[in-house]
Order: structure tokens, then C-alpha cells, then sequence
């Protein structure tokens, strides 16, 4: 049996197995989570229960690396994402945000600048540009940088309510701070 559950931090997947036998039970088991694996590959960080956001800093700490995060229109989702770790204690230098703005620096000059002020091996800029459209939607887009020791961005178009594009800032920041460590 497999279920889907949509969550903060991405779709969560469970595999369950039921036969006659363990054994059957635990092949069916085993097979079925090797076809998962086959169809979503990519998208899968982690097979136990950590959260996104410790799958990163444990990728961060088992490289060694620290980081820091500059935001931009965000209210600050993808630093206070990371920093709701426990263990993100020495790992993340900094974060920072800033109000919307009209005409925001590029997220590449966020994670630079991020990055040499606080001397952390990784810096991550994201922007958010977002435009009232009606009845309380955006046209937003979202932009993310990782500069450093790690390299990586994005550019996601998104159309919702701001405090939603503000909360999907987060998650792709973190996936492409994710896919610059895979």
C-alpha cells in the first residue's frame, strides 16, 4: 500500500506491506520501494523520518561547510527554515532578510554578499518579486543563488497569495540548495 501525505517540507511518502508471510511480505515490501525509488529519484531526499531542513544542515555538516542566507521579500522563510533545526547551531552564520522591494539586488548578489561577510563557505540569495494581480493573487517569481563552496540557482514563476509565494520561497531554496549538494 502506498500513501502520499502533503506536508510543509515536501510530499511524504509511505510503503506498507501486508501478507501472509514476513518474508512475502518484506519482498513486496522491498520491490515496491525500489519502484519509488526508480520514478522519483531525484525528488527523494531522504527514506527516514528527518525533516528537509536537516537533510540539508547534516549534507552541510558532513561536507564540513557552513552557511549564510540573504533574503529578499521573503519575511525570512528559507533562514528561519533552516535555523528551526536544533542542529543547525554552527552551521548557519547568518540570516538575513529584507522588505519587498521594487527594484531587489539578484539573489546571486545576496549569496555573495552573505557569504563574504560572514566567511561561511556557502551563501544562499533569494528574492522574491511579486506583482498584485487580483482578488489577493501575485504573479511573484522566485529567484535563488548558492555561491561558495557549492554552486547553484533557480528561477521559479509562481502565481498565489504572497504569503503562500513567500512560504514556496523557502522550499525552493531548499531544493536548490539541496540539488547543489547531490
Amino acid at each position: 500500500c502506498i500513501g502520499t501525505y502533503a506536508n510543509n517540507d515536501g510530499v511524504h511518502v509511505r510503503v506498507t506491506a501486508r501478507a501472509d508471510t514476513p518474508e512475502v511480505a518484506e519482498e513486496e515490501l522491498a520491490e515496491t520501494v525500489t519502484e519509488i525509488r526508480r520514478r522519483l529519484g531525484k525528488y527523494i531526499y531522504a527514506d527516514d523520518d528527518r525533516s528537509l531542513a536537516r537533510v540539508l544542515l547534516d549534507s552541510l555538516r558532513s561536507r564540513g561547510l557552513t552557511i549564510s542566507v540573504s533574503e529578499s521579500g521573503t519575511a525570512a522563510r528559507f533562514g528561519s527554515f533552516l535555523l528551526a533545526e536544533p542542529t543547525a547551531s554552527g552551521l548557519v552564520l547568518s540570516a538575513s532578510s529584507t522588505a519587498l522591494k521594487p527594484h531587489p539586488p539578484t539573489a546571486e548578489t545576496l549569496a555573495l554578499g552573505a557569504r563574504d561577510q560572514t566567511g561561511s563557505d556557502v551563501g544562499v540569495g533569494v528574492v522574491l518579486a511579486g506583482t498584485p494581480i487580483d482578488q489577493g493573487l501575485y504573479d511573484g517569481v522566485v529567484e535563488v543563488a548558492v555561491a561558495g563552496a557549492l554552486r547553484n540557482s533557480a528561477t521559479f514563476p509562481i502565481r498565489a497569495a504572497f504569503i503562500e509565494i513567500q512560504r514556496r520561497s523557502a522550499m525552493h531554496a531548499a531544493d536548490v540548495l539541496r540539488l547543489s549538494m547531490s
